[in-house]
């Protein structure tokens, strides 16, 4: 289990719950923030284990935030579809206050055409690129200090990475 893994709950089998950890926050020491990629990443777990489908797509609309420590519920609101693609929607709350609202499509399709529609930069593998300096939100024990960053193409002129 990870730490963006949630738990089903056993009363409500569309509710889910997981614990705002340490290693799931941003943010300056003394106001650490349950990052918003993380409260995805567990709603596209718990849509995937509820249709028993992989995912398609899905957007996120970022509302407020859940603090570090807090009870992040993530409730799956009834869906529709049809036999190979599934419409779902989430809700993602710490105790009354609404997080973020996920919408998400499961499923594939055996005839689906395997196109890709943007080419891939020509980039150096991650190991022969720059490191990326330290974030100011990078604290010990939290989601910045868990990931290696690297630079693989920067645009100096506007500022990109």
């Amino acid at each position: 289990m990870t730490f963006w893994s949630p738990v089903r709950d056993h009363d409500h089998p569309n509710r889910f719950h997981l614990q705002a950890r340490p290693e799931a926050c941003v943010g300056p020491p003394d106001r650490q923030f349950f990052m918003g990629g993380v409260a995805l990443a567990a709603t596209i777990a718990a849509l995937e284990e509820t249709h028993q489908k992989p995912l398609l797509w899905a957007t996120i609309q970022f509302l407020s935030h859940g603090m570090l420590g807090d009870e992040i519920t993530v409730t799956l609101d009834p869906s529709s579809g049809g036999k190979s693609i599934t419409q779902c929607a989430a809700t993602v709350t710490a105790g009354d206050r609404v997080l973020q609202k996920v919408m998400a499509s499961l499923g594939a399709r055996d005839d689906a055409f395997d196109v890709q529609f943007a080419q891939m930069p020509d980039v150096l593998p991650p190991q022969q690129c720059p490191e990326k300096p330290a974030d100011s939100f990078a604290q010990p024990g939290n989601l910045l200090d868990q990931v290696e960053r690297r630079i693989a193409a920067q645009d100096d002129a506007l500022g990109l990475e």
